[in-house]
Order: C-alpha cells, then structure tokens, then sequence
C-alpha cells in the first residue's frame, strides 16, 4: 500500500481543473482557431507524464495539431 501523505513531490490528482479551456480570443488559437482544441498545458501535461524525451508521439486524429506542435516543443518525435 502506497499513501497519500507518504508520496514524495506534487501528486496530480485525477481531476485536472487548473488548466483551463482556451479562450476563443486566446494567442494560442489566434492561428489556428479549430473548435475542439486543446491548450498547450493540457497537451505538456498529458505527454510529461506519459513519454520521455525523443519518444515517439503519435496523435490519430491531429485536427489543429496542437499535440505534434508540443511534442516538438518537448523535444519527441
């Protein structure tokens, strides 16, 4: 058994609430402006925690690329 108060570091809970939605003024939409994308921070968060640097990252659906253009950012494939 592993607990809560025992873990060393951040503990991420399994509810993300402080990444917001992007605003549709955002920057980070202005070129791109897809309905369903996703925030940056969302995208590190998911891939930090999922891979490690020059992994291969592959996104099925791709529609604002907002995932292939992070990846790069963090250094995967």
């Amino acid at each position: 058994k592993t607990y809560l108060h025992e873990l060393k570091g951040n503990v991420i809970p399994d509810v993300w609430t402080d990444i917001n939605m992007l605003n549709p003024m955002a920057a980070e939409r202005a070129l791109v402006d897809f309905p369903t994308q996703k925030p940056e921070l969302l995208i590190n968060r998911v891939l930090e925690s999922t891979s490690d640097k020059s992994d291969l990252i592959l996104d099925y659906f791709n529609g604002s690329g907002t995932t292939s253009a992070t990846a790069l950012k963090m250094k995967r494939k």
